[in-house]
């Protein structure tokens, strides 16, 4: 019969627990149950790109870094439907501040009418939260739709706004959009850590951070979507030197 497998010995001092080694080797052996991989979805990619290594806003400088790469950087990238595409998504998330998740499954319908005008507001269904969200659509969203649409000049109203030119007939991916971005920021020269919330946090991180009116914080978390202020403020994060200035400003 084997020593018991786990001893208490009195000491003047205190009681000691040790643990047999027959029972530490047998630990040891267990094997470790597997299952298969799961599928690495878009949705718990970008999770895990915004929850553990948070992305930051772009300033004004990188959002016209951004802007002109896509579109204005000669007749090559003019021509270019990828490029077009990518300018567009740029304006879009960063004026309609939603989700990568939501915007992608956007359509040419959500955008225009039936006689080729825009709609005024974009409305989504929020596949993350299952809120709905009616946002306007402004004058440089449909600038940049009429450039869109002028030069790809035939589309179905059914048509995806952000299509899969290598997968016909699918919408461009929330990891395909990261990647995008990551791509540009790096033929660019832009040291950022980018992803697509990056776009949606931009002007709520700009607005907050250069405005004293408490209405535009309030609105800027309504448009959000947020349940309250103190999530817009922990969403679109605040670097070091922000922290350390706000402290200096109110030093007693």
């Amino acid at each position: 019969m084997q020593n018991a497998a786990i001893k208490q010995e009195s000491t003047s001092s205190a009681a000691i627990i040790s643990i047999a080694p027959w029972l530490r080797t047998a630990a040891k052996q267990v094997p470790q149950q597997k299952v298969n991989a799961p599928i690495l979805d878009d949705a718990y990619i970008q999770n895990k790109e915004t929850s553990h290594t948070p992305v930051e806003p772009l300033t004004i400088q990188e959002v016209t870094l951004l802007r002109n790469y896509f579109f204005s950087n000669g007749d090559y990238f003019k021509s270019m439907p990828t490029n077009r595409r990518n300018y567009l998504y740029v304006v879009l998330s960063l004026n309609l501040m939603r989700r990568c998740g939501d915007m992608i499954r956007l359509r040419v319908c959500d955008v225009l009418q039936e006689d080729g005008t825009f709609r005024d507001h974009v409305i989504f269904n929020e596949e993350k939260t299952g809120k709905r969200a009616v946002v306007y659509l402004n004058s440089k969203c449909k600038e940049a739709l009429a450039e869109y649409f002028q030069y790809i000049e035939t589309y179905r109203m059914s048509d995806w706004l952000f299509p899969n030119y290598k997968k016909p007939g699918e919408h461009m991916t929330v990891d395909g959009m990261r990647k995008m971005l990551q791509r540009t920021c790096e033929k660019l020269g832009l040291e950022i850590h980018i992803g697509t919330h990056s776009l949606r946090k931009t002007i709520p991180h700009m607005v907050i951070s250069n405005s004293n009116n408490t209405e535009d914080e309030a609105t800027i978390s309504q448009l959000l979507n947020h349940s309250n202020i103190r999530t817009t403020y922990h969403y679109i994060g605040r670097n070091q030197q922000e922290l350390d200035n706000f402290v200096e400003r109110n030093a007693l």
